[in-house]
């Protein structure tokens, strides 16, 4: 009998191997400069396809998203989940698979939850492949397809979420304890990489390199390597491998690979700062979102009145020098941050945003039909029982996903369409409801007080929908 450990890198079954038809169109909806495309880019060069590329202003908008989609239908996309989830918004069964791709729709860059997972199968489209692979690894190296049977075995073996799989061919998975030493099944651990796919370092980053690529541990061919992903996983019975979280402070948000002691960084040089940590939370009911804790400098810091930090400036100063997902949902001031025994942060007891005491403005009642319509999406998007018209998108914990969904409701309720920095031009109820009604009369102009602020200078641009490259 073969044991647990033994099977160890060698799952019992792998997926089959998967050919790209010729003349296959492959949408890109990422930018360029994310390796999350090439799961596009490649695949229709290497077949003869076709290459779409979708512009941000499609990729930000449902209603045009499904414009584009009914106008050049694809046959596969690779999208993050909650990207995609925000784009459908509320779409079940037929008007689901109207916005998916014809035959495969990959998932990747973050973890896909059974709900969703079931929700996509339920529209009986398109076959379903989550995949996952770091960009030391030549970005994709692990594949789950997701079917009724797949759901129920991995729910039964206790995954949490939707396993990220098998290793691809001329690829070795292992889990290892902090002793590089291969645990059971079942038993958690670090994910190592091995294979054709892995790359030779870091440029320029020899230190980085030595901690991160190492001897293969587990294979005696002579030269072999592994990359320590920094992923901590744990193996099923059958063989797949599920993502658990991280074993460092690098998370992903919405597909992006962040690094939490960089967003502490930047908020640390605010005028007043003295402490600043970041964590991602992952409510039961809510998507995984950025929360600053922040600890003010001690009574007597030359700052003026009208300088001293508030969320809301915070917010709107990191929207101007962070890209726009690692700007925290969240930012609460602590009179100082908890710690344990040996004077480390002690991150289980920093507290929920809800905790927060006298943290809420006034609460100002909509006023019009606008905008208690536009507070009722809000409070069913952001997952709040109440949302006042000068209450703030971003100090509610919004972000740019979540902008696109709030968009999507907005543009099916009053039949208008808004791009996508709408919410962060104009974050109030009260200031979104004076431009909804402005474009329902046709008028461009924007309400006074609205100062436009571009949160996408970070992004590459990208050609009009439709466009082949």
């Amino acid at each position: 009998m073969t044991s647990p450990l033994a099977r160890q890198g060698k799952p019992r079954r792998r997926p089959a191997t998967r050919r790209c038809g010729s003349g296959w169109s492959f949408g890109l909806a990422s930018t360029l400069g994310a390796d999350l495309g090439n799961t596009s880019i490649y695949p229709a060069l290497a077949s003869g396809g076709t290459l779409v590329v979708l512009p941000s202003s499609v990729t930000t908008d449902p209603s045009r998203f499904a414009d584009a989609i009914a106008a050049r239908p694809l046959d596969v996309l690779k999208i993050t989940p909650n990207h995609l989830r925000a784009l459908v918004v509320d779409r079940q069964g037929p008007e689901l698979a109207a916005v998916l791709p014809a035959k495969w729709l990959v998932s990747g860059g973050e973890a896909l939850s059974w709900e969703f997972a079931e929700r996509l199968l339920g529209a009986a489209r398109c076959r379903v492949l989550n995949h996952y692979g770091p960009t030391e690894a030549t970005v994709g190296v692990m594949t789950f397809e997701v079917t009724d049977e797949s759901i129920a075995a991995a729910r039964g073996a206790g995954a949490q979420t939707v396993p990220i799989g098998f290793p691809l061919a001329n690829t070795q998975a292992y889990v290892l304890d902090a002793r590089q030493r291969q645990l059971p099944v079942g038993v958690p651990g670090e994910l190592y990489l091995g294979g054709a796919g892995i790359a030779s370092g870091f440029v320029g980053q020899p230190a980085l390199t030595a901690e991160r690529f190492l001897v293969d541990p587990v294979s005696r061919r002579a030269g072999a390597r592994v990359y320590r992903t920094g992923d901590r996983v744990r193996r099923h019975v059958e063989g797949a491998i599920e993502f658990l979280g991280r074993v460092d402070d690098q998370v992903k948000v919405r597909g992006h690979r962040v690094e939490l002691g960089e967003i502490a960084h930047t908020i640390r040089a605010y005028p007043g700062v003295a402490q600043a940590v970041v964590v991602l939370r992952a409510p039961v009911d809510a998507e995984p979102a950025l929360v600053a804790y922040v600890v003010s400098k001690q009574a007597g810091y030359a700052v003026s009145h009208s300088d001293r930090a508030t969320p809301e400036k915070m917010l709107e100063w990191l929207a101007t020098e962070l890209p726009a997902h690692m700007v925290p949902s969240t930012v609460m001031f602590l009179d100082e941050l908890p710690l344990t025994a040996n004077g480390k942060v002690d991150r289980a007891k920093l507290p929920a945003p809800k905790e927060e005491a006298g943290a809420a403005p006034e609460f100002v009642a909509p006023r019009t039909p606008a905008e208690t319509q536009l507070a009722g999406i809000w409070a069913d998007v952001l997952k709040r029982e109440r949302v006042g018209v000068t209450d703030n998108f971003l100090a509610l914990g919004g972000h740019s996903l979540l902008a696109i969904r709030v968009l999507g409701k907005i543009s099916k309720a009053f039949g208008v369409r808004m791009p996508l920095r709408t919410l962060f031009d104009a974050p109030t109820v009260e200031q979104l409801a004076v431009l909804v009604e402005r474009e329902k009369g046709g008028a461009a102009a924007a309400p006074a007080g609205i100062t436009a602020r571009s949160r996408d200078a970070h992004r590459i641009r990208t050609p009009g929908v439709g466009e082949e490259v």
